[in-house]
């Protein structure tokens, strides 16, 4: 019996598809890592008997290119009796899917591509088991729920892409799950997979593939995730999903509380990438609060940062009538970084490191470890961050012309 509650578990498990996630290999070789790595990394993580029953899955556009790391890595994860709280012991699955690998270029569209939107409902329908088609512009409704087309893409590969192991899909595993009245299905992921994963949730329950899972027992767990669609979607996820809170003991921790909660993206309040792509009026979730996040900015460096978010959303910008709106969120409250005073400051010292470290701090669980060195910069850390860091560097060019 382990002592880490279940919240804690299915993060260890995110952590986990991310192995590799700084390697850079052909996808076979990547592959034959994540074979050999992942259930030994799980079983020493000693969060209780989780078994790998699909994947791990690694799957890289280009297989043979060993410049990069993958475009995609998820696993699904079984344990016949974890306790999710007062011993209430459930069958439960956890889909764990990747954030952006190491100078995947595919990662990277997928997680900035934003300027054409899928229509939700037409891409369930169809089982998500059709490549997603983005919607033409004039023809948008902005009553019905889009989501971002690299966001779409991205569900639909993780769904559709045979596991190399077992010669089955994720959809076609879903679908031939046989649950139980205690059966759970939990969709987890950071980053990258904090958008996909709520959305592969969403996307399962509405084109069918958890027929045989009891009402109510599919969760997401997302973490860091930007938003994956507009405010529709964000209304359509939280009527399926509804927020749930732990009821496994009180707490007078505020990061506690606020982790352990189901069907919200969990997310920290000096981490960028959750403030991406709202650019509307929601307050405290947008980029444009990156101009007080960090405390009372230099006069010179908030012109500075204001100029880039600016160049950002003018660049990013959604088609008309689609504002992004990021899905119900917990947010957690680490300690307070130290206010930059340089852009490099901003971005490399304080930005980057909170995508990452306060995460695994505050929940304090043992995470999955690398298998490859991984670097620190903005670029590495987040396309998200780079593309905010490209927009200041195009900046500069255009002033010294």
């Amino acid at each position: 019996m382990t002592s880490y509650n279940i919240h804690q578990q299915v993060f260890s498990l995110n952590t986990a598809s991310n192995m590799t996630r700084c390697c850079h290999d052909t996808q076979g070789a990547l592959q034959s890592k994540m074979d050999q790595a992942l259930q030994p990394a799980l079983d020493k993580l000693k969060i209780g008997p989780w078994k790998v029953v699909w994947g791990p899955t690694v799957w890289k556009l280009k297989p043979e290119d060993n410049t990069a790391s993958y475009d995609h890595s998820w696993f699904v994860a079984h344990n016949g009796v974890a306790d999710w709280g007062n011993r209430n012991l459930c069958d439960t699955y956890v889909v764990s899917i990747a954030g952006t690998a190491d100078h995947s270029l595919l990662d990277a569209i997928e997680d900035v591509c934003v300027k054409d939107v899928v229509d939700f409902a037409a891409f369930t329908s169809l089982g998500a088991s059709s490549p997603p088609v983005p919607t033409a512009h004039e023809a948008i409704d902005p009553r019905k729920a889009y989501i971002a087309s690299g966001t779409a893409d991205g569900v639909y590969r993780i769904l559709n892409i045979a596991s190399a192991g077992q010669g089955t899909t994720l959809a076609e595993f879903l679908g031939n799950i046989s649950a139980t009245a205690s059966t759970r299905i939990v969709f987890t992921g950071h980053s990258l997979g904090g958008a996909l994963s709520p959305t592969v949730a969403l996307t399962a329950l509405k084109s069918g593939m958890l027929s045989s899972v009891p009402q109510g027992n599919t969760f997401a767990y997302p973490t860091a995730g930007p938003s994956p669609g507009n405010g529709p979607f964000a209304s359509l996820f939280a009527e399926s999903l509804p927020l749930i809170k732990s009821d496994s003991g009180t707490t007078d921790d505020p990061n506690a509380a606020a982790y352990q909660v189901w069907n919200a993206n969990i997310w920290n309040e000096y981490d960028i990438v959750p403030h991406a792509w709202n650019t509307g009026s929601l307050s405290g979730q947008n980029l444009w609060d990156i101009l007080t996040i960090y405390g009372e900015l230099p006069p010179a460096l908030l012109r500075e940062v204001a100029a880039v978010i600016a160049r950002v959303t003018c660049f990013l910008q959604p088609p008309p009538g689609i504002d992004y709106v990021p899905i119900q969120g917990s947010r957690l409250l680490p300690a307070t970084p130290p206010t930059p005073q340089s852009w490099r400051e901003l971005l490399h010292d304080v930005a980057s490191p909170q995508h990452g470290e306060p995460y695994k701090n505050i929940v304090g669980v043992p995470t999955a470890p690398l298998l490859c060195q991984c670097g620190s910069s903005p670029s590495e850390v987040s396309p998200i961050l780079k593309v905010i860091d490209d927009a200041r560097k195009k900046l500069e060019e255009n002033r010294g012309n």
